[in-house]
């Protein structure tokens, strides 16, 4: 290429004004030919570095995800969604290892009860995903009473759940009643459709008493000692006694269950039980052990003025080690799912392999599942539900076990003839030697 040069003619010499025009015409000519290019290619969404999210889930396949992975990252070209599936097998102390040592998930599902846990791990929304007004008019109240910190929200729900009443509509229909609606109609209804030869039950009316086969019997217990205004935190009170004698006089004096049965949702699924409890990913695993089984799902039986019920969900969160572009990305990601057209796919496309999917966790989308035969019951409940550490099937170490592990003793000794009152001494003193030392959410 031939090379350019400037000729002055002889015998000039340029003023100050004219050096200082050159000079400053050769800088514009270098920025617009060198620098502006760059700050333009920086500046590019398509040629900004790629960020790779490595998001933790559970339960819900990856399938559930594809097509709301593949729109986002459509729409966001320099992120990209790794969804891994996680087993539930000790998933509390595999989170805890991988976010103690940095090499954790950018993001992740965790149980509401373990956000108090999770302070310093979890990372603060920003208000630009939703402002505290919003959340709060969005979300139901048990993220607020769980989530909510000085710093903002530590999670978004992509779920509501909690627990169900579970029904036989054949065995109901031909005994001519209606799911029961009170707890002394839970046990009337049960005893009705008990059905027992020679003193041994061939069909129980509801899988309730007992913790050895009860898979969700902390749930239920949890539930009605809200329902009777105890405290489960101190629950040596005449209350607490009295929620705890409930639970067991489906064992004891009714007789409409008792420990030689199978497991309550095998039970229910083969018919031999007309009732139970349970939250609703429960659904798909009746079905598929029973496909032809006639079933529908009720909210709770509650005492008259008493409304409310329990909440057992998971949410997601942003682990709080991670880069401020990460966690940028990782809220983004987040928020994306959970708008309402992203929650509806994610039921459609759970839906299709496991009949049901994730109940929507907005109140604006309340109506669109409220009459559904399966999965209404919890969205019915979800206005009025809260939480504690008695929740089923979170994980094998973490604090919702310890204290059912407390309150499973409890249950047995009544049923073997202990008093309430001198059972839950024991239980109390358990329950405090383990919320007061890591200063953990009492209520």
């Amino acid at each position: 290429m031939k090379q350019l040069s400037l000729r002055l003619p002889a015998g000039f010499k340029p003023t100050k004004p004219v050096l200082f025009s050159l000079g400053l015409g050769l800088g514009l000519l270098i920025f617009l030919a060198f620098i502006l290019p760059r700050i333009r290619q920086r500046l590019s969404p398509e040629s900004a570095p790629t960020i790779t999210l490595v998001h933790w889930g559970l339960r819900q396949p990856t399938s559930t995800f594809t097509q709301a992975i593949a729109d986002f990252e459509a729409l966001n070209a320099h992120i990209k969604i790794n969804y891994l599936v996680q087993s539930e097998a000790d998933y509390w102390s595999r989170l805890q290892t991988a976010l103690a040592s940095d090499r954790g998930p950018d993001l992740f599902r965790y149980h509401l009860t373990w956000a108090p846990q999770l302070l310093k791990q979890l990372a603060p929304m920003p208000a630009s995903v939703y402002s505290t007004a919003e959340y709060e008019a969005i979300f139901y109240p048990a993220n607020q009473a769980w989530l909510k910190t000085k710093r903002g929200y530590l999670g978004l729900p992509l779920e509501v759940d909690g627990l169900g009443l579970y029904y036989n509509t054949a065995i109901l229909a031909a005994a001519g009643i209606q799911p029961p609606q009170t707890p002394n109609e839970l046990r009337s209804t049960a005893k009705l459709l008990t059905l027992t030869v020679d003193n041994q039950i061939q069909r129980a009316g509801i899988a309730l008493g007992t913790t050895k086969n009860v898979e969700h019997w902390s749930d239920f217990l949890a539930f009605s000692f809200l329902q009777n205004g105890a405290d489960l935190a101190q629950p040596n009170t005449p209350e607490g006694q009295g929620a705890l004698t409930y639970y067991t006089l489906f064992a004891t004096e009714d007789q409409v269950w008792n420990d030689t049965l199978p497991p309550s949702t095998y039970a229910f699924a083969t018919g031999k039980a007309a009732m139970m409890v349970a939250p609703s990913w429960r659904v798909p695993q009746v079905k598929q052990l029973n496909p032809d089984l006639p079933f529908a799902v009720a909210p709770l039986p509650q005492l008259p003025q008493r409304d409310q019920t329990w909440a057992n969900y998971w949410v997601e969160g942003v682990s709080a080690s991670i880069s401020k572009d990460r966690r940028q990305a990782a809220w983004l990601w987040l928020q994306y799912l959970s708008q309402a057209d992203t929650l509806r796919m994610l039921y459609t496309a759970a839906s299709a392999s496991q009949l049901v999917g994730m109940p929507f966790p907005r109140l604006d989308m309340a109506d669109q599942l409220i009459e559904d035969q399966y999965v209404g019951a919890f969205i019915q409940q979800a206005p009025t539900a809260q939480t504690w550490y008695l929740n089923s099937s979170t994980a094998e170490s973490d604090l919702n076990q310890q204290v059912i592990s407390l309150y499973q003793t409890a249950v047995n000794e009544v049923l073997t003839g202990e008093p309430a009152s001198e059972v839950l001494v024991d239980t109390e003193e358990g329950i405090q030697a383990l919320l007061n030392p890591a200063k953990i959410k009492r209520r």
